[in-house]
């Protein structure tokens, strides 16, 4: 070599380490919106209900796509209610004038000679008898007039007991029918048997015009 470059000599140079990444750049413009597409048609959605096991768990399953759906509904089968929503009741009514002979503040039964419909309670002549234990409203109505004045009491009775809350007390002119009416609520078990009476120190025939007795099992 003379010293001279000439162009047809051939130069090989080793390639350096690749340098550090730059810092990143700032963030360019938003560009512009696009334009909106076409609307899509409306979905398509069914939806049907199938009763589940008793104590299951509710549940939605969804088939489908494409805009066309299913919907299954799994609801839990709830326990079968009682009959007509209560699990007993009845009744016993008298629309017949009756005398009853009351002596020395003794109970005297009232007669109840007309059934009620009724459901798992036994109904004969002036008593109901319980079939199923639990709480029980027990209410009477009683139209009556009474010789001597003076003043009779009426009670619903389990067997010859009186049942708490339901003795009315009443003064009786013997010309004038007066009302007697009770309500209350108890506990009765098998084999209870219900029933209404009357009661004077200083009546001694009460008239006995209508009367009426039922039970209703609440729970």
């Amino acid at each position: 070599m003379n010293g001279i470059f000439n162009f047809w000599d051939f130069y090989i140079w080793a390639t350096g380490a690749t340098g550090a990444t730059g810092a990143t750049g700032a963030t360019g413009a938003t560009g512009a919106q696009g334009i909106q597409g076409p609307v899509g048609p409306a979905p398509t959605i069914t939806a049907t209900a199938i009763s589940g096991l008793p104590g299951s768990t509710p549940a939605v399953d969804v088939t489908g796509g494409n805009g066309t759906y299913a919907l299954q509904f799994t609801i839990p089968q709830g326990p079968t209610g009682p009959a007509n929503g209560l699990n007993s009741y009845g009744g016993l009514y008298s629309t017949t004038n009756e005398p009853l002979t009351l002596t020395g503040g003794a109970d005297t039964p009232i007669t109840l000679a007309t059934p009620m419909a009724n459901e798992n309670v036994t109904q004969a002549a002036n008593t109901i008898t319980i079939q199923n234990p639990g709480n029980y409203e027990i209410s009477y109505w009683v139209q009556a007039n009474g010789t001597p004045a003076g003043s009779i009491t009426v009670i619903a009775r389990n067997a010859t007991a009186e049942i708490p809350g339901t003795s009315q007390t009443l003064p009786v002119d013997g010309t004038n029918d007066v009302i007697f009416s009770g309500n209350t609520i108890v506990a009765l078990t098998t084999g209870d048997t219900i029933s209404l009476a009357a009661s004077s120190d200083d009546v001694t025939t009460a008239n006995i015009v209508a009367a009426s007795l039922s039970v209703k099992q609440l729970n």
